[in-house]
């Protein structure tokens, strides 16, 4: 009679996951020791986020204007948004028209397109609105006695710092317009080579590009 031959004899053990804290884990993993992957002197292991130098406006402002593809990365998204107009749904025809003509006026398109170029290139923009409501610039605008929008100016974040020391400090709401200014300035200072002005808030439309943490550096 023949023997019977175990045939699991050379097989290797089944590895059971271990228990830690009822969860099962395994030990299990790829190494290789020619190259120390997986090993305590991982080449790899060494590799760690290095936070690349903030490139300076004059750099951006020279790639813009010499680099062909640089500035199209730059127009196009903005050009793509203006392009089409808007509609302002007011199922008004007389309203309507009276609001396009006065903001063909002020070329509000070509203004727009430009303040969101800035806003691409250097991180933001504001277009200042010199309005007709018998006050200044550094003051707030009187929305009950504003007579005309005189014209909108377009100035990139490069010349433009927020005040950061009229930072309003508790939650305001203006009535006419439901907003809440709790944590923003209340000026900014345009330093134009034109000339360096202050500016309240409510005169400028202010254009950021994207959204980033507080302790962000400029």
């Amino acid at each position: 009679m023949s023997k019977r031959r175990n045939y699991n004899k050379n097989r290797p053990a089944r590895v059971e996951p271990q228990q830690t804290n009822g969860q099962p884990y395994r030990k299990d993993g790829y190494m290789n020791v020619l190259n120390k992957y997986g090993t305590p002197q991982d080449n790899s292991e060494a590799y760690h986020f290095v936070r690349e130098s903030i490139t300076p406006d004059m750099q951006l402002t020279t790639l813009y204007e010499g680099n062909g593809l640089f500035s199209k990365i730059i127009d196009t998204p903005a050009e793509e948004a203006v392009k089409k107009g808007f509609n302002l749904n007011l199922n008004n025809d007389e309203i309507d028209t009276f609001i396009e003509d006065k903001l063909d006026s002020l070329d509000w398109e070509d203004k727009a397109m430009t303040a969101i170029k800035w806003a691409r290139l250097y991180g933001g923009a504001i277009i200042v609105m010199f309005i007709d409501d018998g006050r200044g610039l550094d003051e707030p605008v009187d929305w009950h006695n504003i007579q005309n929008i005189d014209e909108l100016r377009v100035y990139e974040r490069a010349v433009v710092q927020a005040d950061e020391t009229s930072l309003y400090t508790q939650e305001i709401t203006d009535g006419s317009r439901g907003r809440h200014h709790f944590g923003e300035p209340e000026y900014y200072i345009v330093s134009s080579r034109f000339g360096m002005f202050r500016v309240h808030e409510s005169r400028c439309l202010v254009f950021r590009n994207g959204s980033m943490p507080e302790q962000t550096a400029n």
